[in-house]
C-alpha cells in the first residue's frame, strides 16, 4: 500500500547577485534573513554589479524532506550598486567609442542606460534602482 505523503510548505528569501558575462550576465544566489537593500549593497561580492531579492516557496515530503515542488516568487526590482544613469548626451560625454551603444539605444527605445560599477552597460527602466554605497 502506498504511503500517504504529509506535505510541509515553507518560504525562504534569497538575494541574487549579477556579474558581467561574455554573452549574458552570470548570477549567484544566497539565502538572506531580510530584504535589506543597504546591507546587501554594502556586502555585494567583488565583481557583482547588481542584485535583486526573491522568495522561493517549497513543498516537501515531511518524512523524507524530498522537495516535491518549488516556485520562485515576489522578485524585487534590480538594485544597481554605485551605478550611474546616462542619457544619450551623457553616453556621448562619458563613454568613448559610443556609436554602437547609441545605435542600440535608438533601436531598442532606451532613453537611458546604467553604467555599472564594473563598467558594463545595462538598460535603465522602471524595474531599476540605483543604490549608492561609495561616496
Amino acid at each position: 500500500m502506498a504511503r500517504k505523503i504529509e506535505v510541509k510548505e515553507y518560504t525562504r528569501l534569497f538575494v541574487e547577485y549579477f556579474y558581467p558575462g561574455i554573452l549574458v550576465n552570470e548570477s549567484s544566489s544566497q539565502e538572506v534573513e531580510a530584504r535589506d537593500a543597504q546591507k546587501c549593497a554594502r556586502e555585494i561580492p567583488k565583481g557583482a554589479f547588481m542584485f535583486r531579492f526573491y522568495d522561493v516557496f517549497y513543498m516537501e515530503d515531511a518524512e523524507t524532506e524530498e522537495v516535491l515542488n518549488r516556485k520562485r516568487l515576489n522578485e524585487s526590482k534590480a538594485y544597481y550598486v554605485d551605478g550611474v544613469a546616462l542619457d544619450k548626451e551623457g553616453v556621448k560625454k562619458e563613454i568613448p567609442n559610443n556609436e554602437i551603444l547609441l545605435s542600440n539605444m535608438r533601436a531598442n527605445g532606451w532613453d537611458k542606460v546604467i553604467k555599472t560599477r564594473t563598467g558594463n552597460i545595462q538598460p535603465l527602466n522602471d524595474d531599476c534602482i540605483i543604490i549608492k554605497v561609495t561616496a
